[in-house]
């Protein structure tokens, strides 16, 4: 297993022409895309095993292919997404205090699967830089790999009071992001959507009680808990209200959920094999731990609301979250209130995250799934920007109004002008021109510096 630091092409690596993709395509020609393909049929088959969804890393039956996995991980700053991986890359060397992630940071593992035999790659991504590089979700992972990819999103246990707000953000950026991969493959396939949404809810069984509310993600999706050996020593109850929140966001995703820490073997342990189960299609068990007392541990398809909301928050009712037609619009406002209320505060990016959600959601989004990846024009992340754009917008509409004002009286002033130049065969025509442009006027005269009031009138 290697490591790749200051990785700064990564439209090439998102293409397949990364270095590691043209080197496979070298020493083994094209049985790495043979491999690819039949693992994607091999995802149809709606049987899995528990521990992920459809479509996961499946080997070949090739023997003599190789097998290459993508996984893009995301995150809170600071959560310790570098240490996560640094252990599962390397796991007899700690590294606990890695240097921040800039923007996008590449990776790969390789594990062989048999003797004589190719070994498989999984080509991993890290994504630094908080919500602001959120646009970078789309260039590792798209149509051509879609099959055999997966996403990870790190959230920071010492600060819970931020957690609902990044993961709905950074939930909402990959579903965007996936759908137009869906939407790219289903114009060669018309039926691969429909295809598709049945292997996504395969995880779940056909008699799962949830399987119309809950909206899962069509490529696996894993939530880490990370920094548990600072939230274990929280009181009883406050462990369980983020534990509610946490298994609530997972399960509506359809996604796995498991808590981590870098300074617990075990928890690392637990992080590998769930690691290795989608990027090498190794055998794991089915997790289901969800005592408030332990890490949770739940493989997508295995919660149920029934089960998350036996003890509903507060002064609240099991249909404040859950209403006829799904997961109500403002559940996930309802979990942030109420984490807020026991733990204190969100910080300044959350609220502006939070923010961004709710817009989102009041813009009546498609299939309820909308937040804060944009549309509709609505506030950004940074108060700055959004004064500097309503200050811009009020001098355009000053501006407009002055235009109009001026085209008004040029208009009633020309009429007598026309008649003068009728009867004196167009004499004047200049000066009336050159009257009309000392009366437009100008942008910088309408700037901020220049005076915040309207022009006046004449």
């Amino acid at each position: 297993m290697a490591r790749r630091n200051s990785f700064d092409d990564s439209a090439s690596a998102a293409s397949g022409n990364d270095v590691w993709s043209r080197l496979t395509r070298q020493v083994y020609g094209e049985s790495g895309t043979d491999a690819s393909a039949a693992r994607q049929a091999a995802a149809s088959d709606p049987a899995d095993d528990g521990g992920t969804a459809a479509p996961a890393t499946t080997v070949s039956a090739n023997a003599g292919s190789c097998v290459e996995s993508y996984t893009l991980c995301v995150g809170m700053p600071g959560s310790g997404k570098s240490s996560l991986l640094s252990a599962y890359l390397t796991p007899t060397k700690e590294d606990l205090n890695p240097k921040p992630t800039i923007a996008l940071e590449y990776l790969f593992a390789r594990r062989a699967t048999a003797s004589n035999s190719p070994k498989d790659i999984a080509h991993i991504w890290e994504l630094g830089g908080g919500a602001h590089t959120s646009d970078l979700v789309a260039v590792p992972i798209g149509a051509h790999n879609f099959s055999t990819a997966c996403y990870i999103v790190v959230v920071d246990l010492s600060r819970p009071s931020d957690i609902v707000a990044h993961i709905t953000h950074w939930t909402d950026r990959i579903k965007a992001s996936v759908k137009g991969a869906v939407r790219e493959l289903a114009k060669a396939d018309p039926t691969f959507a429909d295809g598709l949404k049945r292997r996504t809810y395969a995880k779940f069984g056909r008699e799962h009680p949830d399987l119309k509310i809950v909206k899962p993600c069509p490529v696996p999706l894993i939530f880490v808990a990370n920094k548990y050996d600072v939230f274990r020593d929280s009181d009883s109850a406050r462990r369980r209200l983020v534990g509610q929140a946490l298994r609530f966001l997972a399960h509506v995703n359809g996604a796995t959920l498991l808590c981590c820490s870098a300074k617990d073997k075990a928890l690392k342990d637990a992080f590998r094999a769930l690691l290795n189960r989608h990027l090498f299609a190794a055998p794991a068990k089915r997790l289901s731990e969800t005592a408030p007392e332990k890490p949770l541990a739940v493989s997508a398809g295995a919660d149920t609301f029934e089960s998350i909301l036996k003890a509903p928050p507060g002064a609240t009712r099991y249909s404040d979250f859950i209403g006829t037609s799904g997961v109500m619009e403002g559940a996930a406002a309802l979990w942030q209130r109420h984490i807020e209320e026991a733990c204190g505060g969100a910080s300044a990016e959350a609220l502006a995250l939070a923010r961004g959600a709710a817009a989102g959601e009041g813009e009546g989004k498609e299939g309820g799934e909308g937040g804060a990846d944009g549309g509709g024009g609505g506030g950004y992340p940074e108060p700055a920007v959004d004064e500097m754009r309503a200050q811009r917008d009020e001098l355009l509409r000053r501006y407009r109004k002055e235009a109009e004002r001026r085209a008004k009286l040029d208009k009633r002033e020309a009429a007598p002008a026309a008649v003068a130049r009728s009867a004196s065969g167009g004499s004047g025509t200049g000066s009336a021109a050159a009257a009309a442009r000392q009366r437009k006027p100008s942008v910088s005269s309408l700037s901020p510096a220049a005076g915040a009031q309207a022009p006046s009138r004449k």
